[in-house]
């Protein structure tokens, strides 16, 4: 008979066994951060910002569980081809069954002559490393320092097989292939240059786009892990960069990711989360779609996802009330937002006297500094405080504009102009550019969409207002489009529901919204569509609420309450919780095309915008008696106060405000 320590014996033996046979006990999250920005000038590559998206990226890898320690970055010139498929090689060998693979790349990407007959529309798509130029030189430089999606495919599918049907690989591309051209001044990461020759090149002009294919196999096998692949734009966009909270220029896709996924729930899908990421880079590259391959409706991470916490730790603290927080603007915690600091164990904080207040000085992705309004006595007691978000800085009315203009003296009278509008700020990275074409004075989004044009013979005066008037336009929409808020008590969200009209206008029936996605679930409604908008309270009270519309070129309608029906009350559009009502007019697409957003704004009285918006931002019932939507929305149109405050709008108490946004693009 086998005695206990004889079956202890043999359980150690059994785990020094897998050990040495280079079994994990527990799967492991691994990752590669590839970032390509600083090419060399010889290889004719613009370059980009792809450097700033290695603390976004490992900041909300870190969120989800990734150790630091087990993600390696690749960055520049070590990102040469051989650099990048070593890098690649070592993850291969680092992983192991039923690990989480992570693999990303910001850079250029390219299309090249198809060399295997596989691609509908006669390229391959490629990655491109430090060390390969832009241009096709027959004899001399065909790409072969690119790095096709055939022979990462290879690489990922080794991958796959290796980590096994327990294992996951999740692949973003911060990058895109081809376009539909640029003017050269937007940051774009891509080129519509393709490498091959002219004659292979006039060949495919006509042939069917790459919509039907994958540019990887991702097709599930029992043996293999899943994958998903992100990817920034569609075959024939560019791949625009955009600015974080901070006014640094990042990659489009690389924020939009970064911000999703450091906050997903437990049960958060791919499809899920690549929703996330369409509707925020629906608001900051509204002329780009993002694409997605591969299994949508598995568990992302298999489920094992870092519960997010309510509070957030202090990591330092000192007499003079200066802390530092594990919690960043990947959280919600903004430069101006207020915390409070509880006592361990705090759940009701309305019922709780707070240790101590303080304002957020500056913010990253992952930590932040306060200020106490007060000295602390005694700053090792703060350390194991609970820091809960008490009101929320919305963000701040800023438009950064670059100047291209030949004609000095108009330049410098601009300039002069412009230099007393507080909120306007002759920097980088640009919001509008403003540059003449010919005749014409014309104003540009960061994207390079022309927002206006003014004939430059028009007396200085008028141009500027005519200028400044655009420029204030772009600037509140802007905000608008970014504004969010998350809130238990006054959580609603919309729908749209497709419908078919007689010519009496009564809805005779309704159409799938199916019939209007794409593969990756993104809405493209053409022209003419006809539709219901549901609104449903999923929260915890009664909320009153305003829907906004935004167009591409910038207009924005108040929906609800109607702007064309004054005589509808603000009261009337309120919803109880967990009901579902449907608003009454059938509306219509149109033009202009591009991306288009709804706004659905919930709070816990009546709240009328419509006043604000035709009387050009007054508040009719002044400061004082006006709720904090309503001063939030008369501070968009760059008020006095907004502009005493340097472009600061007025606090928001976190939880007083819920924002749901939806978004499609609109087609012919």
């Amino acid at each position: 008979m086998k005695t206990q320590k004889d079956f202890q014996f043999q359980t150690i033996i059994f785990y020094l066994l897998l050990c040495c046979n280079g079994i994990h006990l527990s799967a492991n999250n691994i990752g590669l951060i590839i970032a390509v920005g600083d090419y060399p000038s010889s290889t004719g590559w613009q370059k980009i910002n792809a450097a700033n998206d290695i603390q976004l990226v490992s900041s909300a890898l870190s969120q989800q569980g990734f150790d630091g320690g087990l993600v390696t970055v690749l960055r520049d010139a070590e990102a040469t081809r051989e650099g990048i498929l070593l890098a690649i090689q070592n993850l291969l060998e680092k992983a192991r069954p039923g690990d989480m693979v992570y693999c990303h790349f910001s850079g250029h990407g390219q299309q090249i002559k198809d060399d295997n007959g596989d691609e509908l529309d006669g390229y391959d798509e490629a990655i491109v490393p430090y060390d390969s130029p832009r241009n096709y030189a027959k004899g001399v430089y065909e790409g072969e320092r690119l790095i096709r999606d055939d022979e990462l495919g290879k690489l990922f599918k080794k991958i796959r097989k290796k980590i096994g049907a327990s294992g996951q690989l999740i692949v973003v591309l911060d990058s895109c292939h081809s376009g539909s051209g640029t003017r050269g001044f937007a940051a774009a990461r891509g080129t519509e240059r393709k490498m091959a020759d002219s004659t292979w090149i006039s060949r495919h002009l006509i042939k069917g786009k790459k919509t039907t294919e994958e540019q990887f196999e991702a097709a599930e096998s029992k043996k293999m892990a899943p994958m998903v692949a992100f990817f920034g734009a569609s075959p024939d966009q560019l791949n625009f960069e955009t600015s974080d909270q901070n006014g640094q220029l990042v990659g489009s896709l690389s924020y939009a990711f970064s911000k999703a996924f450091s906050k997903m729930g437990q049960k958060t899908t791919y499809r899920s989360l690549f929703e996330s990421i369409r509707l925020e880079m629906a608001l900051t590259a509204p002329r780009q779609t993002p694409q997605v391959e591969g299994a949508l409706d598995r568990l992302v991470l298999n489920g094992n996802l870092v519960e997010q916490r309510p509070f957030f730790r202090v990591k330092y603290a000192t007499d003079k009330g200066e802390i530092l927080l594990e919690g960043g603007w990947l959280q919600g915690l903004t430069a101006g937002s207020v915390i409070g600091l509880y006592p361990p164990e705090t759940t009701d904080i309305d019922k709780a006297v707070p240790l101590a207040k303080g304002t957020i000085l500056r913010s990253k992705p992952l930590e932040c500094v306060v200020q106490t309004d007060v000295p602390i006595s005694n700053a090792a007691s703060i350390y194991t405080a609970w820091a809960f978000l008490l009101e929320q800085n919305p963000g701040e009315l800023r438009v950064n504009l670059r100047m291209l203009l030949p004609n000095g003296k108009l330049k410098s009278s601009l300039q002069d102009q412009f230099k007393v509008q507080s909120l306007l700020h002759l920097e980088e990275p640009a919001d509008l550019i403003l540059i003449q074409n010919g005749t014409m004075l014309e104003i540009l989004s960061a994207d390079e969409q022309t927002m206006a044009q003014f004939p430059v013979d028009i007396d200085e005066k008028t141009l500027s207002r005519k200028v400044l008037s655009e420029i204030r336009k772009t600037g509140q929409v802007k905000f608008l489009r970014n504004l969010a808020s998350v809130s238990t008590d006054y959580n609603l969200s919309m729908e749209i529901i497709p419908v078919e009209i007689n010519d009496q206008h009564v809805e005779i029936s309704r159409i799938d919204l199916h019939n209007f996605t794409d593969t990756g679930g993104t809405l493209i409604l053409p022209i003419g569509t006809k539709f219901k908008i549901k609104i449903q309270n999923n929260g915890a009270k009664f909320a009153y609420f305003n829907l906004l519309d935004i167009q591409p070129d910038n207009a924005f309608t108040i929906l609800a309450p109607p702007e064309w029906d004054l005589s509808q009350s603000a009261s009337d559009f309120g919803i109880k919780p967990g009901q579902g009502i449907e608003l009454p007019p059938t509306f219509e697409v149109g033009k202009p095309y591009g991306q288009e957003i709804m706004k659905l704004i919930a709070t816990d009285k009546p709240v009328d915008l419509r006043n604000i918006k035709l009387s050009g931002g007054a508040l009719l019932r002044g400061p004082q008696n006006s709720s904090p939507l309503e001063k939030l929305f008369s501070d968009t149109f760059f008020s006095e106060g907004a502009q005493s405050r340097a472009g600061k709008v007025e606090n928001v108490r976190a939880g007083a405000l819920g924002v749901s946004t939806i978004g499609f693009v609109i087609t012919k």
